[in-house]
């Protein structure tokens, strides 16, 4: 039976000015982060996808279940697991919102702040030997225009209303200061 697959596949030149040197740099560096989360995901035996979770809900505090699942590219009822496994392990609490009665807050709990420093430094570690010929300027603005990229686009993702309760959310620079401050070598990344 003949393939209807091509045997040979076109090449996107990644020479200046083609357009593809962005995209394909962009998702190479990603999945140079992602692999470093899954390697700490493994150790832990977690999905990669809580760990990425907690990070994010440590990060930004307590989100909607929807919200969440938008930072994660995952399907809202994908989170409905998720939380399970979370809630289960003692590293996630939920909270029914007080005026939509259908919204849940996902709320991190101590033992996720301390879980997430002390895998954190791990995963840091392998993503800055990947960016290690970096000059820490070249670092800094790397960094720089990122957030410039990634920063508006996560804002858009964030609800409008607040949890129930923000005094008992969860923050990694009250539990582990340490993890949130710069680099000296590398400046913010």
């Amino acid at each position: 039976m003949p393939s209807t697959l091509p045997t040979t596949l076109p090449v996107m030149p990644l020479g200046p000015r083609t357009g593809w040197e962005l995209p394909y740099l962009v998702a190479q560096a990603g999945f140079a982060v992602n692999a470093a989360v899954d390697e700490a995901a493994r150790e832990l035996s977690m999905p990669a996808s809580d760990l990425n979770a907690l990070y994010i809900l440590i990060a930004h505090g307590p989100l909607p279940a929807k919200a969440l699942a938008r930072l994660l590219y995952l399907q809202q009822s994908s989170i409905s697991q998720l939380a399970d496994r979370l809630q289960a392990s003692g590293l996630l609490r939920r909270e029914r919102d007080d005026i939509d009665r259908r919204r849940i807050w996902l709320y991190p709990t101590a033992a996720a702040a301390t879980l997430v420093a002390e895998v954190g430094g791990q995963v840091r570690d392998q993503v800055m030997r990947v960016f290690a010929g970096l000059t820490p300027g070249a670092a800094t603005a790397l960094a720089a225009l990122l957030e410039d990229v990634v920063q508006p686009w996560v804002q858009q993702q964030m609800p409008t209303a607040t949890p129930p309760d923000r005094s008992s959310a969860v923050s990694l620079e009250r539990t582990h200061p340490r993890m949130v401050e710069p680099s000296p070598s590398i400046d913010g990344i």
